[in-house]
């Protein structure tokens, strides 16, 4: 083997992410099982947002939603909210 200890690693998501790569046979790849938990994204920039110190997770138009950064969570929650008063996202 070229890599050892890559497949017993990532082989079982990329096996996953194979079955799911074809469009019109299954649900989109975030609403199939797969066996594990995607991780929170970024309300903003859909990054995932890892569990780190800048972190946040704020309820914003009565959801709680989650932004990888104080800079995302700006963009969504100040910067433009008023852009989106009175039509849905």
């Amino acid at each position: 083997h070229k890599y050892p200890g890559w497949y017993s690693k990532y082989g079982k998501w990329w096996e996953a992410y194979n079955r799911l790569a074809y469009p019109g046979r299954n649900k989109p790849i975030a609403f199939e099982e797969v066996g594990y938990q995607y991780p929170h994204r970024c309300w903003t920039c859909m990054v995932p947002a890892l569990i780190r110190e800048d972190m946040i997770v704020e309820k914003v138009d009565g959801q709680w939603r989650t932004y990888c950064s104080e800079t995302c969570y700006w963009t969504d929650a100040v910067a433009f909210r008023g852009e989106y008063e009175g039509r849905e996202t």
